[in-house]
């Protein structure tokens, strides 16, 4: 940290140029949530029921690529069978404005959390229930254990 400088002001400049030279650019855009190229695969309105009754704008993930390969992979699971997924998931979106989301570390490697509340609702418009487990294995993590399996 800055402290590691025998001048406080040149530690604190030295990990802010640093920060500059590593740090993701924030590439939200702002969209149209019927745009059917956003998720390709995915019916639109899901998207626009997730975003239902949220005030004003909304910076968040959309998991694009996640959300593709969930509803790819829902119909190749046995009608008996359950789907788990351990992964950094954002299971309601008032988490994204409670605090940063961003890009995170998942054993070694940088992942952008999933947008878990698009995921349960397209499960549910598919047939599928969706529930959250606590990642038990390692107390006090942000990883959460997603469960997919056919409804009744």
């Amino acid at each position: 940290g800055p402290e590691a400088s025998p001048d406080p002001a040149q530690g604190v400049g030295f990990w802010r140029d640093l920060w500059q030279l590593v740090r993701l650019e924030e590439r939200y855009v702002p969209t149209d949530v019927r745009d059917p190229a956003l998720i390709p695969g995915l019916d639109p309105e899901v998207l626009a029921e997730v975003l239902e009754g949220w005030p004003g704008d909304l910076r968040c993930h959309l998991s694009n690529g996640a959300v593709q390969s969930f509803v790819r992979t829902l119909p190749l699971l046995h009608p008996k069978g359950t789907l788990q997924v351990q992964d950094l998931f954002v299971t309601d979106l008032a988490e994204y404005g409670r605090g940063f989301r961003g890009p995170g570390k998942l054993d070694g490697t940088v992942v952008n959390w999933v947008n878990g509340a698009l995921l349960r609702t397209a499960a549910d418009r598919l047939g599928y229930r969706l529930h959250w487990a606590p990642f038990l294995y390692r107390p006090g993590s942000a990883i959460r254990i997603l469960n997919t399996s056919l409804k009744d």
